[in-house]
C-alpha cells in the first residue's frame, strides 16, 4: 500500500512538485476535492470493515478501498459489499478526500460483479475514479473506458469525469504502454509499475538492489512522462527497513517516478 510513510519520505528526500492543479481539478465531485498531488495514496482492504472506518481519520493524498489483492477470493462480494456502503455512509466525511478503489483486472470474472456493485450514482458521486490492474493491452483500456463513458452518459455526469490509476505489470503491458497511454490520455491520471507480478510474468527473481528492473522501470517511467502521466513505482517489501526505503525512493527518483508504493502500514504512526 502506498502509505504515509512514503510521503513524509517523498517530502524530505524527493522534493517533488504538486501535479499541475489546473489540469487535475476536474476529477474531484465538487470545487475542493481535486488532486494535486500523487506522493501518497493509501490501500485499503475492502473486506476489512473495521480498517475502512479507521481511513477516514488517515491523512493521505488518495484513499483506495481495494477488492483486488488484499481480498481473498472468497471474501470479493464482501468486499465490494463493504466499499459501497462505507462511501455512501460516510459521504459527507469523505467530501474532502479523493477516492480511488481498486477493482479486479478486467479480464477476471470479478470485474463485472464490481463495477455492477461500485458504478452506480451514489457510489460515482462519492469517488473521482478507479484503481485497476494488470492492463496489458488497449482492449484493457478500452473496455473500462467504454463503460465509464456509457455510465457517464446513463447518469449525466460529464464525460471523461472519473480518472484511472492504472498498474502496468507484464511484459505484455510493457511493450504496449504507448498503445495504452494513447488510448487512455483523457482517463489516466497515474501509471503503477508492478514489479513483483512483473518478475512472476517474466519468470525471474527480484534481487535486493533489482539491478535486473532498472531497464524496464526506465522505459516505464519515460513512456509515462512522454505522455503527461504520473509514474508510480512499485512496493518496496522490506517493511522494516526504514533506511533502504529511503535509499530505493531516492533511486527512484533518479529514474523519473513521482510517488511509490509501500506494501504495509507499520511505518505510519512515527510519521504523523
Amino acid at each position: 500500500m502506498f502509505i504515509r510513510t512514503t510521503r513524509n519520505l517523498i517530502n524530505k528526500h524527493l522534493q517533488y512538485k504538486p501535479i499541475n492543479q489546473s489540469r487535475y481539478s476536474i476529477i474531484g465531485n465538487n470545487s475542493f476535492n481535486f488532486i494535486t498531488s500523487v506522493t501518497s495514496a493509501l490501500f485499503i482492504p475492502g473486506n476489512q470493515e473495521k480498517m475502512l472506518n479507521k481511513s477516514l481519520h488517515i491523512h493521505s493524498d488518495v484513499l483506495v478501498p481495494d477488492c483486488e489483492d488484499s481480498v481473498p477470493n472468497h471474501e470479493k462480494n464482501k468486499a465490494r459489499e463493504l466499499i459501497s456502503s462505507f462511501l455512501i455512509k460516510n459521504k459527507e466525511s469523505l467530501k474532502n478526500k479523493v477516492i480511488f478503489p481498486r477493482i479486479n483486472a478486467v479480464e477476471t470474472d470479478y470485474f463485472i460483479c464490481d463495477t455492477n456493485k461500485l458504478f452506480t450514482y451514489d457510489v460515482l458521486s462519492i469517488v473521482s475514479g478507479f484503481t485497476i490492474p494488470k492492463i496489458d493491452t488497449i482492449h484493457d483500456i478500452e473496455k473500462i473506458d467504454d463503460l465509464l463513458t456509457k455510465k457517464e452518459i446513463e447518469l449525466k455526469f460529464p464525460i471523461n469525469k472519473f480518472k484511472l490509476i492504472i498498474w502496468i505489470e507484464s511484459t505484455l503491458g510493457i511493450i504496449n504502454m504507448k498503445d495504452i497511454y494513447s488510448k487512455g490520455k483523457n482517463r489516466i491520471l497515474a501509471s503503477a509499475f508492478g514489479l513483483e507480478d512483473y518478475c512472476n510474468n517474466l519468470g525471474i527473481t527480484r534481487t535486493q538492489d533489482m539491478k535486473e528492473l532498472e531497464i524496464v522501470r526506465n522505459l516505464h517511467s519515460i513512456t509515462a512522462h512522454a505522455f503527461n502521466i504520473t509514474a508510480l513505482d512499485g512496493s518496496y517489501v522490506e517493511f522494516k527497513n526504514h533506511e533502504g526505503l529511503e535509499k530505493e525512493i531516492n533511486y527512484v527518483k533518479r529514474l523519473g517516478y513521482k510517488g511509490k508504493f509501500a506494501c504495509n502500514s507499520s511505518f505510519s504512526s512515527r510519521y504523523y
